[in-house]
C-alpha cells in the first residue's frame, strides 16, 4: 500500500483504472494523498474507487469533491462508500459536485453506493439521483 501511495503522490500511476481499498486498507494519510492526486489530475483514467468499510468521513469526501474540476476523472463511474463514516454532509458534497458539472459519467450512467445517512444528504441536493444505490441491512436499493 505504501508503494502505491508513493506512486500516486509522485504522479507515477496515471493509467490506473481501479482502486479497490475495501475492508480497512485506507488510512487518513492515504486519503490525503488520493485527494491531492485528484487535485493535480494525476489519475485521469480512474474509473472505480471502492472505499467500503474504511474510516472515511464526510470531511474526507468534502475535501475530495473540492479537489475536482469539471475535467477531473472523465471516465469515473463507480464509487463505493458503504460502511464508512460518511454521513449527510458527505452525501451533500457529492450531490453538489455533480450539480456543478463534476463526476458526470458517474451521474449519468454509473453506480454510487452510499449508506443511508449519506444517501439522505445526496438526495437532498442532487438534481439527478439515478446513479444512487443505498445499502441498508445488507440490501442494495436504488
Amino acid at each position: 500500500m505504501k508503494a502505491l501511495m508513493r506512486g500516486l503522490a509522485d504522479g507515477k500511476c496515471p493509467l490506473i483504472r481501479t482502486l479497490n481499498f475495501c475492508k480497512g486498507k485506507v488510512r487518513r494519510e492515504s486519503l490525503n494523498i488520493l485527494t491531492e492526486a485528484v487535485r493535480l489530475n494525476r489519475l485521469p483514467c480512474l474509473e472505480v474507487l471502492d472505499l467500503e468499510n474504511n474510516w472515511v468521513t464526510s470531511k474526507d469526501v468534502i475535501n475530495l469533491m473540492a479537489a475536482l474540476t469539471p475535467d477531473s476523472l472523465p471516465d469515473f463511474h463507480f464509487l463505493n462508500l458503504v460502511g464508512t463514516g460518511v454521513a449527510e454532509l458527505g452525501g451533500r458534497a457529492l450531490g453538489e459536485a455533480m450539480n456543478n458539472g463534476r463526476l458526470q459519467r458517474l451521474r449519468k450512467s454509473g453506480r454510487l453506493l452510499l449508506g443511508v445517512l449519506a444517501a439522505n444528504g445526496f438526495r437532498a441536493v442532487a438534481r439527478d439521483t439515478t446513479c444512487l444505490h443505498t445499502i441498508a441491512g445488507g440490501e442494495v436499493s436504488g
